[in-house]
């Protein structure tokens, strides 16, 4: 049985739609099925991998999406699924590719809309939400286009119950719950090699789950250390790891030897977005507060920048005022 699936709002590299899709492709693979993936890219592209056959359509990108892209051009895609001739068609978009359920029909091809997360929540991220007048505007129009989307397919398919909730409100009938796994042996809070890994005894250990996309919000994750209980700002030191020795380190913030945080607004990490030597993040990240230790001209515990970046940035912008005159040598004159 050839199952060609349609989604947009595909991550490049990473994302949980894009894991998803690549499983469910494997899957059918496995089971002797031929599956047909049709994504938006940044060019054309036709290839067969492990999750079966990827076609890629070029597409623009959506403004204030973080990059993402969409099959926005329903000609060429009716004139792709018409040279396809499915014997299945699997949807994973509730909004932009809606209207291939109305295709599906008229074709006489059985189509599923699976639903991997919530209109309502999705509208509330957008300028209808928050606020209770805006709250109950995005829940009528999550309503209406759950409703048009409930009629235009077989079958609607949601992975988590967060996602069927908003379905379960308009009594729509045909909502299937098919739960995705999820690996407990290596993402379990109860691993204690995991845990003693990071964080010593006593310690709390802050885990972020996602993609640093803008509409995952990941700053809500660096910024939690500075609400949590006591009220005082994220301890300086604080290592916030995005793997590939890459990552954030609170070089300011809260010092237990002091017993405050010396400072006036929220603590504003540094990131570390190269890492190309031997040093990892957590080694790295002790040198940096080292050096944030190391500038004699102030009296201060420490400074947000490590000298060695502070005093290069201060000696420029001394640079710039010289106007193209052979600039001092001597390190008295940038003290």
């Amino acid at each position: 049985m050839r199952i060609v699936r349609l989604a947009n709002f595909v991550a490049p590299r990473s994302g949980g739609l894009r894991t998803s899709l690549a499983e469910l492709g494997a899957g059918y693979l496995a089971a002797g099925h031929e599956p047909v993936l049709v994504i938006p890219g940044k060019r054309d592209g036709d290839e067969r991998c492990a999750q079966g056959r990827v076609v890629t359509l070029r597409a623009p990108k959506v403004p204030f999406t973080g990059g993402y892209r969409v099959l926005w051009r329903r000609r060429r895609v009716a004139r792709l699924l018409a040279a396809l001739r499915p014997d299945a068609l699997e949807v994973s978009d509730r909004t932009t590719l809606r209207w291939t359920g109305g295709w599906a029909r008229e074709h006489g091809v059985p189509a599923v809309m699976v639903s991997h997360e919530s209109v309502t929540a999705l509208l509330k991220l957008t300028w209808m939400g928050p606020g209770p007048l805006k709250s109950a505007l995005s829940r009528a129009v999550a309503d209406w286009l759950n409703r048009r989307t409930a009629r235009a397919y077989h079958r609607v398919i949601c992975t988590t119950g967060w996602a069927a909730a908003e379905f379960g409100r308009i009594d729509a009938g045909n909502v299937v719950r098919v739960p995705l796994g999820v690996d407990l042996d290596t993402f379990s809070p109860r691993v204690a090699r995991v845990r003693s890994r990071y964080v010593g005894e006593g310690q709390i250990l802050l885990v972020h789950c996602g993609r640093l996309s803008a509409e995952k919000r990941p700053q809500r994750s660096v910024t939690t250390p500075s609400k949590r209980p006591g009220k005082k700002a994220a301890l300086r030191g604080t290592v916030v790891d995005f793997g590939q020795k890459r990552g954030l380190v609170y070089t300011v913030g809260y010092v237990p030897f002091l017993r405050c945080y010396p400072g006036f607004r929220i603590p504003q990490p540094v990131e570390i977005t190269e890492n190309w030597g031997s040093v990892s993040l957590h080694e790295a990240a002790a040198d940096i507060l080292k050096l944030t230790k190391l500038n004699w001209n102030t009296a201060a515990f420490n400074c947000r920048e490590p000298i060695t970046v502070a005093f290069a940035r201060r000696v420029g912008d001394i640079l710039k005022l010289a106007k193209g005159k052979e600039p001092a040598l001597h390190y008295r004159y940038y003290m």
